[in-house]
C-alpha cells in the first residue's frame, strides 16, 4: 500500500512523513517510525500501531476509532480533538501528550503511562484505567471521567 508517495506497510520509516488527510483505515503499520510525522485529519481507524514510535506526531482531529495502538510511543504528541473511540491503548506511552478535547470514549488505557499529559476538556467516559499511570495529567471541569473514577486520586491536576 501506498500513500502520498509513502509505503504504508510493518516497521515503514515516516520519520516526518506528511500525511495529513490521509486515508488509513485498518493500514498495517506495527512497529513504524512515524516520529514528527503530520497525520492531522488523517483516517486511521481500526489501523494496526503497535509498538510505533509516534513521538512528537502531529495528530490533531485524526480518527484512530478502534485502532490497535497497543505499546506506541506518542509522547508528546499532539492529539487534539482526536478520535480514540474503542481504541487499543495499552501500555502506550502518552507522557505530556496533548489530548485536549480527544475523544477516548471506551479505550482501553491499561497500564497506559499519561503522565503529565493535558486531558482539558477531553472525554473518557466508558474508557478502562487500570493500572494507568496519570500523575501530573491536566483536566479540568469539562473533562469527563469513567463513572467512580477521582482524578485527584490518580494524582492528576485541575487547571
Amino acid at each position: 500500500m501506498e500513500v502520498n508517495g509513502y509505503a504504508i506497510e510493518p516497521g515503514s520509516n515516516l520519520f516526518a512523513a506528511n500525511l495529513s488527510s490521509a486515508e488509513l483505515s485498518n493500514a498495517p503499520l506495527r512497529s513504524a517510525i512515524l516520529r514528527s510525522a503530520s497525520l492531522q485529519g488523517a483516517t486511521l481507524e481500526g489501523a494496526t500501531l503497535c509498538a510505533a514510535d509516534m513521538r512528537q506526531a502531529i495528530l490533531t482531529d485524526a480518527s484512530f476509532e478502534k485502532a490497535h495502538l497497543a505499546g506506541a510511543n506518542m509522547s508528546s504528541s499532539f492529539l487534539y480533538r482526536a478520535n480514540l473511540t474503542e481504541a487499543d491503548l495499552r501500555d502506550v506511552l502518552l507522557g505530556e501528550a496533548e489530548l485536549g478535547e480527544a475523544v477516548l470514549r471506551r479505550a482501553d488505557l491499561r497500564g497506559a503511562d499519561m503522565r503529565d499529559a493535558k486531558l482539558e476538556g477531553a472525554v473518557l467516559t466508558g474508557a478502562t484505567l487500570e493500572d494507568a499511570r496519570l500523575e501530573g495529567a491536566v483536566y479540568t471541569d469539562g473533562t469527563q471521567f469513567p463513572i467512580g473514577f477521582d482524578p485527584s486520586q490518580a494524582g492528576m491536576v485541575h487547571a
